[in-house]
């Protein structure tokens, strides 16, 4: 009985000295690596394809938020601002129209949607916190970056996060709580598939454009990266731009991380070819990169979805009666 006590109390002991003995930001580290990114590349010609319109998942959402009573007509980012206005507007509606499809496929999302935004003047907020979760947001890249350029057929899945896609979009360009970032910003790309097809990707001169949310950070925390080989890209943010990355930290699950977050579509001038740097065992290869984008803004134009005008009253309408008959 006396040797059982003291196995006890020896396998304790080598459990809190176990505990003990990892780093303080373990957790964090492994949430990095988990985070760390694979990368999906389109032209600028596609660029201005999404621009007059869309993308699937996106356009579905838009759908969902404005009741399905819209249409694009030729400026897709526009249509986002137009969007933003109806979730400000009323966000006890536009926080039912993204629960209803989380609760379907995403109920993680959907419970953290509850809580964070439990006063639905946090709902910009929540949005950006879910992103930062570990639930939704490889979906959601995944989902961007199965389009070809516009059109990628919905899974019931992507059907059911279309509106958190587009709200969250939204939220990213328009929403001014949150600080756009001028300095230079470092984003590491682990290929799936062999690392010198996806060089060729990066031609100098030439434009790439990002369809999934891109993460990146103020240093390049090459600590985190576990692949033997990788691309390293630095990013300079100096020029105003539309897609500008936005500080995420104070809404952040991780905000030790100090998170910059790029929209989706975001476009970069490739400035260098890749440079090969040796360090610690590791190879990975440098480019300099420079975001675009100056005169994409949308914000001072009419709204280019098709009758707007008429039917902005709908969602006000269909707010009220949500309002009368339910407490949130």
């Amino acid at each position: 009985m006396v040797f059982g006590v003291h196995c006890i109390c020896l396998f304790g002991l080598f459990l809190i000295v176990m505990v003990l003995a990892l780093p303080p930001n373990y957790s964090l580290q492994n949430h990095e690596q988990k985070r760390i990114k694979r990368a999906a590349i389109e032209t600028s010609s596609c660029k201005q394809n999404i621009k007059k319109h869309g993308m699937s998942l996106l356009n579905e959402g838009i759908y969902i938020l404005t009741m399905k009573n819209m249409t694009l007509e030729g400026d897709f980012f526009g249509s986002l601002k137009f969007v933003f206005d109806i979730i400000q507007n009323d966000r006890a509606v536009a926080k039912m129209r993204i629960e209803t499809g989380l609760n379907n496929s995403f109920i993680n999302s959907f419970n953290s949607l509850n809580t964070k935004a439990k006063n639905v003047n946090d709902l910009e907020s929540a949005l950006v916190y879910m992103y930062t979760e570990d639930y939704i947001y490889r979906y959601l890249n995944g989902a961007l970056r199965e389009h070809n350029c516009t059109y990628k057929e919905l899974k019931q899945q992507d059907q059911d996060m279309a509106a958190y896609a587009t709200a969250l979009l939204a939220t990213l360009l328009y929403w001014k709580n949150l600080p756009a970032y001028s300095g230079t910003t470092f984003r590491v790309i682990e290929p799936a598939s062999d690392i010198e097809d996806e060089l060729q990707k990066y031609e100098i001169n030439s434009s790439v454009v990002f369809p999934a949310f891109s993460s990146s950070s103020k240093c390049p925390l090459l600590s985190f990266v576990k692949s033997q080989e990788f691309i390293l890209l630095e990013i300079d943010n100096s020029q105003h731009s539309f897609w500008s990355p936005k500080d995420i930290a104070d809404q952040s699950r991780y905000p030790d991380e100090n998170e910059l977050l790029y929209p989706s579509s975001a476009e970069f001038k490739v400035m260098s070819r890749s440079e090969k740097i040796y360090r610690r065992s590791k190879t990975y290869y440098k480019i300099h990169l420079k975001l675009e984008g100056k005169g994409d803004s949308m914000t001072d134009k009419t709204s280019p979805i098709r009758g707007s005008r008429r039917l902005q009253f709908i969602p006000l309408l269909f707010a009220l009666i949500y309002s009368k008959g339910h407490t949130v």
